[in-house]
């Protein structure tokens, strides 16, 4: 049988009933019915998703609405709707026309446990990694617990993490990342404290047990939100503290900050102890050194010559607010 010709001869007839109504609810069935061309095109856009043949599908959709849709608040509702490409998709899933693809349920990783050597061992640590989207090197490093105890505590807390009881966090910016090298660092500290732990990347896994990671670098020069200033975080030493005082340095309860109007000792002290320095840090020291460069000269003239010179310090203001833009991520908060 052919089904496309008894389509056809089923909507002439069905037409032809239709204009010897005179009601506009009558008529816009009628007109309806003469669209089998515009709901086929629109169908075509269905096709993968439906998974069905547009012109079957458009047979379906027209016989089923002119079957079944009887009451004319609906066409008068609709009428500008019925060959639009969602409409017929809606229009199919609620009457059964279209099996809509069911959304995968997402499974839960399998977590990856590791323990300690020793039978008896302390309450699992649940490490969990939050990447940023621009930045996968970064993000935020999570330890739970379900029983805590004060040890965990003052390890992590070595380790810059902050928190409450049972759950610790710590922010991955740039100069601790990556993410996954600290994530692997963790782990290991708390398992030679006989801490299991549990992760949910299968990376981690190899880089726990044979210890593939870089370790922590811990002597850097960091950019603080205030422009003119910038921070050395580094462990304690009294030369190094010592000398970082005698350049202008002051310590302000986490870290030493330093005006950049030091920056010939900032660069001094980077290159006797190898400090590293963020983007953002070397923006600024650029910029100072720049601005040192293109120092206005002042020379004595007259009461009626005087002019005012424009500071050092101002030239670094334009110079910092000059550039397209500062890219807040590459401000580094976790000191």
């Amino acid at each position: 049988m052919n089904f496309v010709l008894d389509f056809k001869i089923w909507v002439f007839a069905a037409r032809k009933r239709l204009r010897r109504e005179k009601t506009p609810f009558q008529s816009a069935k009628a007109h309806f019915a003469t669209q089998y061309a515009s709901i086929v095109n629109a169908c075509m856009l269905l096709e993968s998703a439906a998974k069905m043949p547009p012109d079957r599908l458009a047979r379906n959709y027209m016989r089923r609405v002119l079957d079944d849709e009887t009451d004319e608040e609906w066409w008068f509702m609709h009428v500008g709707d019925l060959t639009q490409a969602w409409f017929i998709w809606e229009y199919g899933c609620a009457n059964g026309l279209i099996s809509p693809p069911q959304p995968e349920t997402p499974r839960s990783p399998v977590p990856i446990l590791i323990r300690p050597e020793s039978d008896f061992h302390k309450p699992y640590a649940f490490i969990r990694l939050e990447r940023e989207p621009t930045q996968p090197e970064m993000g935020i490093l999570r330890v739970s617990t379900s029983s805590p105890e004060a040890d965990l505590r003052d390890l992590l807390r070595k380790k810059n993490f902050r928190g409450q009881t049972g759950e610790w966090f710590r922010k991955i910016g740039e100069h601790a990342a990556p993410v996954l090298d600290r994530a692997a660092e963790t782990a290991v500290l708390l398992l030679e404290h006989g801490y299991p732990v549990s992760v949910d990347e299968p990376a981690l896994k190899e880089m726990i047990l044979h210890r593939r990671y870089q370790a922590e670098y811990l002597f850097w020069v960091l950019a603080p939100p205030n422009a003119n200033l910038l921070w050395l975080k580094y462990p304690h030493d009294n030369t190094l503290n010592r000398y970082v005082s005698m350049a202008g340095g002051k310590w302000n309860g986490r870290c030493m900050e330093i005006s950049i109007c030091a920056a010939d000792k900032i660069e001094e002290i980077q290159s006797l102890y190898d400090f590293r320095i963020t983007k953002e840090a070397q923006h600024r020291l650029d910029v100072w050194n720049e601005a040192v460069r293109q120092t206005t000269i002042y020379r004595s003239r007259s009461q009626k010559e005087q002019s005012v010179p424009e500071a050092t310090a101002d030239r670094f203001q334009k110079l910092l607010n000059r550039r397209a833009e500062i890219l807040e991520d590459l401000r580094d908060t976790n000191v």
